[in-house]
This record gives structure tokens, C-alpha cells and sequence, in this order.
């Protein structure tokens, strides 16, 4: 096994952002409907699911097997809306000097110090024992609900890559409607922003008037400008503004007042932050339900700027007064 990469598929993925995915939820949701999955070879012999439910029999925990990992399986506890972790096994050359079977489980709630700079790290969220009861000893204290925290925690990433990208692709979107208009290059150190660019002003008030331009390609590039210069101001003073962490998990609305996302104090804020809970979207504030509307029928790892970033099935959303 390469625990410098995680592949689910299509490619490397953040590692808290696989801990609770579609392909977490999907499996919680199996669990939850006495779902059978079909078993591989590996877990068929690995009696994990056996010595799980003989150790912990109290948990009345379902073990899921993991789709694309043999000897993994997610472990769902009943009426939560993702698993709290997986359990699996397999050789571990980079903590042993045996090449013996090693148990491990991986969970949010673990968090190995030495990896903590490491985005796309698995041991980062992992523990290992050479045996069962070891493995099962680390188990009962790792695997705790997952929290509106981690799940927040898990999205950041999805949430500041989508402004990035949003503000790339804009960016790139002026630099290309500039040079259709004027024929020169734009460097990204010469954005200006819109007060400070007479051009733009006076484009943006022949625009409001109705202004025929007698070249058609200037004409059609004259929106394409205007459109990505306000964007790109909007993006640009939100990447600081104080935010809401949405979840709408199986019981409840959950709301997480987190602050500055870009921040390097994001952690301790999410930490600290006091948690909100709604009986449904219908009893949130008017704010939150108009921006919840708008990023549901988006694609995931959309940013919207005022509005916020849908991250699957939770939401960063800019903070509101009345919240």
C-alpha cells in the first residue's frame, strides 16, 4: 500500500475530504438500511467483521466493506449520518521491520502530529497495532460521532479551492477580454482594481446607456470585462469575510459560526465556535435559506461569490447579521 497517495478512483483526493464523502455517506446509508454488500476475497478471510462485533458487541456497530480496498471496512454506528471511521489491514513497511499483517483504523478524530502539514497524508488520521486487541483498544476511542467541527474542518479545503479557482477563472476571463479589446496582454500584477481603473469606469457607464460599439468583437468583449472585473473585486473581499459552516446532517441543521476560512487560526476558531441547531432549512435564519437555494442547485465545489461554496453535502455560507 502507497500511504503518500489516496486513490478513490479518479485520482489523488484530500484525505479528510474521502473520511467524508459521497462514497462515506453511501455506505452509513447501506448500514442503515440493512444494505448487503458483496464481500471480496480479502474481507471474506480477514474475520475482521467477526472480532469487531466479539470485542465490541455494545457498539452495535455495522462494518461496511469499503468499495476499491479490499481490506477496508467503513464502520457505521446506527442513526449517523456518516461512518465514524474505517478498519482494516495490511503490511506496514514505513512502522514496522516485519512484514507480518498489521491492523489499523483510520478516524478524524486521530490526528498524528508529525503529519499535521501533510494535506494528503492518510497516517495523518491513523493508528496501527501488530494486534486485534491493540487495534480494538485504540478503536473505542477513536471512533466517536462524527462533530459538525470535523466535518467543517474536512471542507475547508473544498471551499478554498473553489475560490481559487473561481478567481482564476475569472481572472483568466479579463485577461482574455482585455487582449480582445486591446490587442495587449495583461500580467496578473497589473489587475487593477475597478475604482482605480478610469478604463473600466468609463466602459461600465457607456454599457449602462446602451452605447453601440462600432466594432463587434470590442462590443462583445465589453461584458466579458465588466462582469470578471466586479467578480473578481467580490471574490477578492470575500476570501477574508467571516462565514457559517452548514450541515445538514440526518437530524438536524447544524450552523457553526467559523470566522476568517483563509485564516492560519482556523482550527482553534472552529474550536471554540458555538453551534447552532435547527429543526429543519425552514427554521433558519431568511439569509441562509436564500443562499442554501441558490448553491443546491450547483454543481459541487461551487463558489458563489456573496453567497458561499457548496462542499457536497455541507455549506460554507457568508455570514449573516441576524445569525
Amino acid at each position: 500500500m502507497d500511504y503518500n497517495n489516496f486513490y478513490n478512483g479518479v485520482g489523488r483526493v484530500v484525505i479528510q475530504d474521502a473520511a467524508i464523502s459521497d462514497d462515506a455517506l453511501a455506505a452509513a446509508t447501506d448500514a442503515a438500511q440493512g444494505v448487503q454488500r458483496e464481500l471480496g476475497a480479502v474481507q471474506r478471510n480477514s474475520r475482521i467483521v467477526d472480532r469487531f462485533a466479539s470485542y465490541w458487541p455494545e457498539s452495535d456497530a455495522t462494518l461496511v466493506p469499503m468499495d476499491g480496498h479490499q481490506a477496508r471496512f467503513w464502520v457505521c454506528f446506527p442513526n449517523e449520518t456518516l461512518p465514524r471511521g474505517w478498519i482494516g489491514h495490511g503490511h506496514h513497511y514505513t512502522f514496522a521491520d516485519t512484514t507480518d499483517d498489521k491492523y489499523m483504523i483510520f478516524s478524524l478524530s486521530l490526528d498524528a502530529y508529525r503529519y499535521r502539514h501533510r494535506r494528503y497524508e492518510e497516517r495523518r488520521h491513523m493508528a496501527f497495532s501488530n494486534s486485534f486487541d491493540g487495534i480494538m483498544k485504540r478503536a473505542k476511542k477513536a471512533f466517536i460521532p462524527i462533530t459538525t467541527r470535523l466535518v467543517c474542518c474536512g471542507h475547508r479545503s473544498t471551499h478554498l479551492d473553489a475560490v481559487r479557482s473561481f478567481i482564476d477563472t475569472k481572472t483568466d476571463m479579463l485577461k482574455a477580454a482585455y487582449k480582445k479589446m486591446t490587442g495587449l496582454s495583461m500580467g496578473y500584477g497589473d489587475l487593477p482594481k475597478y475604482n482605480e481603473w478610469p478604463f473600466f469606469q468609463e466602459l461600465q457607464s457607456l454599457d449602462s446607456i446602451g452605447h453601440k460599439w462600432a466594432n463587434s468583437v470590442f462590443g462583445a468583449a465589453v461584458p466579458e470585462l465588466l462582469s470578471s472585473v466586479t467578480d473578481l473585486e467580490y471574490a477578492s473581499q470575500n476570501r477574508h469575510e467571516p462565514m457559517v459552516y452548514v450541515w445538514p446532517n440526518e437530524n438536524a441543521i447544524k450552523v457553526l459560526p467559523v470566522g476568517d476560512v483563509d485564516h492560519g487560526q482556523f482550527q482553534g476558531a472552529v474550536s471554540n465556535a458555538t453551534e447552532f441547531s435547527y429543526a429543519s432549512t425552514e427554521d433558519l435564519p431568511d439569509g441562509y435559506k436564500n443562499k442554501l437555494a441558490m448553491l443546491q442547485i450547483v454543481p459541487d465545489g461551487t463558489f458563489l461569490p456573496n453567497v458561499g461554496t457548496r462542499c457536497g453535502y455541507g455549506y460554507f455560507l457568508f455570514q449573516e447579521d441576524e445569525a
